[in-house]
């Protein structure tokens, strides 16, 4: 288990606070200003407690730390997020986000979030659980590509 703290104070081009590739266990995080809060690809990573404010996205699901698409597998509770452009972003992946609240400011690095919760087709067997999304966003929810409930799953979540 990592707790972990970390700051840049402003957004900075292809930063990223936390990158997990797999069978990581993370906790208590406190992350700010940056590109990317936690990139996360590979199975088994846990990402419990904490909040994430001012990044460009502020979880990054299903990329490796070269950028390249993997799928993401693991679990995710109990994160409070603020002014970040994107919220959650899965690009692909399976598991359980639960207990995350997403809130849209004007202070988003972009100064105004576009998106709570983005999600593309390739993720099979993904549910979001007593999940918000309020505040100022252009998007509450955005599902790219044709995605259908059969593979996102959306369960007591509200906006």
């Amino acid at each position: 288990m990592l707790p972990c703290t970390t700051t840049r104070g402003r957004t900075y081009a292809n930063s990223i606070g936390i990158g997990l590739s797999g069978h990581t266990h993370v906790s208590n995080v406190d992350i700010a200003g940056y590109s990317e809060g936690i990139r996360a690809g590979g199975s088994a990573n846990y990402i419990i407690g904490g909040r994430i404010e001012g990044c460009g996205k502020g979880i990054n699901l299903g990329l490796n730390a070269a950028g390249t698409s993997v799928n993401w597998g693991g679990f995710i509770g109990g994160i409070s997020m603020e002014a970040n452009d994107y919220g959650i972003h899965v690009l692909k992946g399976n598991g359980v986000i639960a207990g995350v609240s997403i809130l849209g400011s004007a202070n988003s690095p972009s100064v105004g979030s576009i998106t709570g919760i983005l999600t593309y087709t390739r993720n099979a067997g993904l549910t979001f659980i007593s999940c918000s999304t309020t505040g100022a966003h252009t998007n509450i929810l955005e599902v790219q590509n044709g995605a259908t409930s059969d593979q996102t799953t959306f369960l007591g979540c509200d906006a």
